[in-house]
């Protein structure tokens, strides 16, 4: 039998199999390609859990993997109750996504803690010395910014970005792309500092995941803060529900 997972976000699908991670867009294009994922292990039984930020795209993935007959599939969410390392009892109406986040980061580091997820929206979530989830904070994402000026603004059109930038802007992209660097950048330090201060900690270990983090992770890391970079750790978090 084989162990998968599935990330099912709002921009992109992840898959977890045999220790290997594939990515996808939602599009007719990748069902091909998500089904050959499956098709090199057809011979085995594959139990694969799920989990998702919206509805439309999990059932979007069921019905690509529904013709596959040796795939059981299940909610992440149904596996959660029986992990104890995090209390989550102290909050209420956290995805599953920022949940499983949290789980693999404890894997990785000892708390108090904080996971920042950098994808439609922004989750800085957080673990107090104690293994209680405290909650987080969540405001919108870089593309999400992107888009919402793009689709406002009539004079900001075909807006050509520059994730890289580290200085104000020169022109009308840079500034556009400089004060959404920023703006995220700012929101996840004052999180960060919230939190610090309530732990009385100056300095809290943290891991960043997420499609753009990459752009994040170095300006964080120039910046001092203690900081990890794992690019899949949702979906590491569902592999370890499973495995145990």
């Amino acid at each position: 039998m084989k162990l998968a997972a599935a990330d099912i976000g709002n921009s992109r699908l992840k898959i977890l199999i045999d220790n290997a991670c594939y990515s996808f867009e939602y599009s007719k294009n990748s069902i091909r390609h998500i089904r050959q994922v499956f098709k090199v292990f057809s011979n085995d039984e594959i139990v694969i859990a799920i989990s998702s930020v919206s509805n439309k795209k999990k059932d979007f993935f069921l019905n690509v993997i529904f013709p596959l007959k040796n795939i059981t599939a299940i909610a992440a969410e149904k596996i959660l109750d029986g992990y104890k390392k995090i209390d989550f009892s102290q909050i209420s109406g956290m995805g599953t996504d920022r949940k499983l986040g949290l789980m693999a980061a404890a894997n990785y580091i000892k708390p108090p803690f904080f996971t920042i997820d950098c994808g439609t929206a922004v989750t800085v979530n957080f673990v107090n010395q104690n293994n209680i989830c405290e909650g987080g904070v969540i405001f919108p994402g870089v593309f999400t910014q992107l888009k919402s000026l793009s689709k406002h603004t009539e004079a900001l059109q075909n807006i050509k970005t520059n994730w890289e930038i580290e200085q104000i802007g020169k022109n009308t992209d840079d500034a556009i792309s400089a004060g959404i660097i920023f703006s995220v950048l700012g929101g996840v330090k004052e999180a960060i500092k919230c939190f610090s201060q309530k732990e009385q900690i100056k300095k809290l270990n943290g891991i960043i995941t997420g499609g753009y983090s990459h752009f994040i992770y170095p300006k964080l890391r120039k910046e001092k803060y203690k900081i990890e970079y794992r690019e899949n750790l949702v979906i590491e978090g569902i592999m370890s529900l499973l495995t145990k």
